[in-house]
């Protein structure tokens, strides 16, 4: 019997946890990793390291012992953190080691029972649609009834934990801000303790998140770009009177912020940060010929800013994988990349979003505008004062994948002319695109500076949408308008 009902999404596979056909078990597993080992030799892949890692979920020891077992027999050498250990750190890792490929077993801010199988090449990105799809076919050529061994893997080299955190605090300075941090209970609570420590920063920590816990236990949804994930940290943060808090999401790949806004702390979007930081690293340096990456639905006022300062400012679709990929045809070039979904990177030392460099970083931003008598809402006020204020929303829509699919072809077919009382003055079909910008998304312009993109999930029964409008409370209005007008409200 074949894995019939699991697919090998781009770059992995997301399920959940369970002995079923369709979940993640030790015989997913395996057949996952065999598949990818047929990659490898199909590619003569340089390097005979493979990387292991995993985040705190349950069976992930079993899943890096299984796939340790598959990878030795094919004559790999592996390697793997005896503990759980952040997203970023791998692709950092693949690249020190110059490893062949890396396995993550993690689902990011996910609910705990799930988990995910996600393969990165030796460049360290996520793999590509192309080898993404050769490992797919692979997998489905596996048979479920093959015996699964498990073996250990060795341990990482020591010196790249130590080499991790010099890059995360290189050219840091973090003096002078009172800050309260959170891993969420994932697994970035040991890497940020011992950052922030050698960046002497004044740190209060939120301990009863600060180790792996598969469970999550006290968070709803540990997703840092949920108010309700801050609710221990919001505590904290009064009880010793801070300024800003982090935190990053479970695998911490990605940053989360909220800051002090009077006598209240409000949480900024993933765009808001990108901005920020963005405009922190063009205030530092002169940086006229630098290259900025940003997926296209994310922040349109980044094109002001970067055309301002000459900076190339490149779009791709959305999926940090497609950033990495143009970010490793300049790496002398590039400076900077986010998405709105709280992904961020400002080095090329790597080639996945990183929550914790961008903790350091946003850290070392905050206490520049303190110096200039701002905090994080008035740095960000002076900045939509200087390159005019556009606000986005994103939302996440159930609607089942077949109604995503017929939506999408209604709406390619008969575009809306009006929405919310706005004209609809230009529509962009992105399955029509150059081929760096080719993707399932549609972008309709709207009058005043407006905006609304739709995008299918095409694994999950969600939709997305975001909204570009300018003020926070046009985008509420205008997603509204979506929903009530294009998705008859059900959504």
């Amino acid at each position: 019997m074949a894995f019939d009902t699991m697919d090998f999404g781009t770059a992995g596979v997301r399920a959940l946890l369970g002995e079923g056909e369709g979940e993640l078990n030790v015989r997913s597993v395996a057949a996952l990793t065999r598949a990818l080992v047929r990659l490898l030799q199909e590619k003569r892949q340089p390097g005979a390291a493979v990387l292991l890692f995993r985040d705190s979920r349950r069976d992930g020891v079993r899943f890096v012992r299984v796939a340790a077992a598959v990878l030795r027999q094919a004559g790999y050498c592996v390697y793997a953190p005896p503990e759980p250990a952040p997203t970023p750190f791998l692709s950092f890792c693949i690249r020190r080691m110059g490893a062949a490929a890396g396995i993550n077993f993690t689902a990011s801010h996910n609910p705990p029972e799930y988990s995910g199988f996600k393969a990165y090449g030796a460049d360290g990105a996520q793999l590509d649609e192309t080898d993404s799809r050769r490992v797919s076919a692979f997998f489905h050529q596996e048979q479920i009834s093959r015996p699964v061994p498990q073996t250990e893997a060795a341990p990482l080299p020591k010196r790249l934990y130590a080499d991790y955190l010099r890059f995360a605090a290189q050219g840091i300075s973090a003096a002078g801000v009172k800050v309260v941090y959170t891993p969420l209970a994932g697994v970035g609570g040991p890497y940020a303790r011992a950052l922030f420590s050698a960046l002497d920063a004044d740190v209060v920590f939120v301990e009863a998140e600060m180790q792996p816990d598969e469970n999550f236990s006290g968070i709803s949804r540990p997703s840092p770009d949920e108010p309700a994930a801050f609710s221990r940290a919001l505590a904290l943060a009064a009880n010793v009177n801070a300024e800003l808090i982090l935190a990053n999401d479970p695998d911490a790949d990605r940053l989360g912020v909220m800051a002090r806004d009077g006598d209240r702390f409000r949480l900024l979007s993933g765009g808001q940060i990108g901005l920020l930081l963005l405009d922190f690293l063009l205030e530092r340096e002169n940086c006229a010929g630098r290259l900025v990456l940003k997926s296209v639905v994310t922040e349109p006022l980044t094109a002001k800013i970067c055309a301002e300062k000459g900076i190339l400012l490149q779009e791709t679709p959305v999926g940090f994988r497609h950033i990495a990929r143009e970010m490793g045809k300049s790496p002398e070039r590039f400076l900077f990349a986010f998405e709105e979904s709280g992904g961020f990177l400002a080095s090329a030392a790597l080639r996945d979003k990183d929550g914790i460099s961008a903790a350091a970083l946003f850290l070392a931003a905050y206490g520049q505008w303190k110096r200039q008598g701002m905090d994080a809402w008035a740095a960000l006020r002076s900045l939509y004062r200087r390159y005019g204020e556009i606000w986005m929303r994103t939302e996440t829509l159930p609607m089942p994948q077949t109604e995503q699919r017929a939506l999408m072809q209604r709406l390619r077919e008969t575009p809306p002319e009006e929405i919310g009382g706005r004209s609809v003055t230009a529509f962009h079909d992105y399955s029509r695109a150059g081929e760096a910008l080719r993707c399932d998304l549609l972008r309709f312009d709207l009058t005043d500076g407006a905006a609304f993109f739709l995008r299918p999930s095409g694994t999950e029964a969600k939709l997305k949408l975001y909204c570009n409008a300018e003020s926070e409370v046009a985008c509420a209005i205008l997603g509204q308008a979506v929903r009530q007008e294009l998705l008859c409200g059900d959504a």
